[in-house]
């Protein structure tokens, strides 16, 4: 199985990204929430034997925020959560808290049994894991010859 992470960065967004000037330049722009939505879910996803391990980063997200869902061979995980204690008439110089969502998209390959995909959720770390089917071994029939 292959897990395949959707990229959702424009070509455009990488070259931007190596440059300084325009990290700069979009910190001030209407496209920055959304770049910081897109870059917000960092994971590492481990091979192991018999499963597949995947762990995010989803500080200051509870259980009932983050939704996994599985369909059609692609694992998506969302999440959407409250920022609490912000004022309206408060001037922010910088505001990185007020992107409280994350979506990214894994494509699932046909050897992880769907049926037995576990999620949890511990010290801001949600840790997923997806079991590898079990082989199917062939059947030996000794052949015995007959008188």
């Amino acid at each position: 199985m292959n897990l395949v992470t959707y990229e959702p960065k424009t070509y455009l967004d990488r070259i931007f990204d190596t440059d300084p000037f325009f990290n700069d330049f979009w910190s001030w722009s209407p496209m920055r929430d959304r770049r910081a939505a897109v870059d917000r879910l960092r994971v590492n996803v481990i091979e192991n034997p018999d499963n597949y391990t995947l762990t995010a980063e989803v500080p200051g997200f509870a259980e009932k925020d983050i939704e996994l869902e599985i369909k059609d061979g692609q694992m998506t995980l969302k999440g959407r959560a409250e920022v609490s204690g912000e004022k309206e008439d408060t001037h922010y110089r910088m505001k990185e808290f007020s992107c409280n969502s994350f979506e990214r998209s894994f494509r699932i390959g046909e050897g992880v049994d769907l049926d037995k995909v576990t999620a949890k959720l511990a010290s801001g770390i949600l840790t997923v894991v997806l079991p590898k089917k079990e082989e199917v071994k062939p059947k030996t029939v000794k052949v015995e010859i007959g008188s």
